[in-house]
């Protein structure tokens, strides 16, 4: 009997351990890792004379009353998405010695306006930019009057353009609806 025991615990003993071992699961894993880049938003700020040459960074000298200087400003759309652009234009007067500020009234910008829209002291440009693209030039004379007078005899003319660019897609129908336009320090 004590065989009979043992013989059916042990026949017990291979069924579990068969049954244990046809008890089998599918599994798999795997991993992916996908890499997605923002795009890029860039232009670049242009000032060229009237043959296109670069406007020289020291400025000019010797300009007298009545006489126009060409000052062709545009912007160019180096990155690799549309944009929208703006730009503001300001104009100081200081006399030769530095001592004091003069009426800029004395210095007309002529603006080619052209594709631009003024808003609140900005010159939108009125369509997104594509890629590769420049504006129409904004800019293009300065003029000093004829009706300046001896106290503007070696004054120094400051003309500085500030310019900046939002995305343009997905981002309002037009650069004035646009959201996102960096605050201007000097407002």
């Amino acid at each position: 009997m004590k065989r009979k025991l043992w013989s059916v615990a042990l026949i017990l003993c291979l069924i579990a351990l068969l049954s244990a071992g046809s008890l089998a699961y599918f599994t798999t894993s795997g991993t992916a890792d996908n890499v997605i880049t923002a795009g890029n938003l860039r232009a670049r700020l242009v000032e060229q004379t009237a043959d296109g040459s670069p406007f020289p960074t020291d400025g000019l000298s010797g300009i007298m009353p009545g006489q126009k200087v060409a000052k062709v400003v545009f912007v160019e759309n180096t990155g690799d998405h549309p944009a929208y652009i703006r730009l503001r234009l300001s104009k100081q007067v200081l006399a030769a010695d530095g001592s004091e500020q003069l009426d800029d009234a004395q210095i007309r910008l002529h603006l080619a306006e052209q594709g631009w829209v003024e808003q609140d002291g900005w010159y939108y440009y009125a369509e997104a930019l594509p890629a590769g693209a420049q504006t129409t030039p904004l800019l293009e004379q300065v003029e000093f009057l004829s009706t300046m007078d001896n106290s503007y005899m070696e004054c120094q003319v400051t003309v500085s353009v500030k310019m900046q660019a939002v995305q343009s897609e997905n981002n309002g129908a037009s650069a004035l609806e646009a959201a996102g336009w960096p605050a201007a320090l000097d407002e």
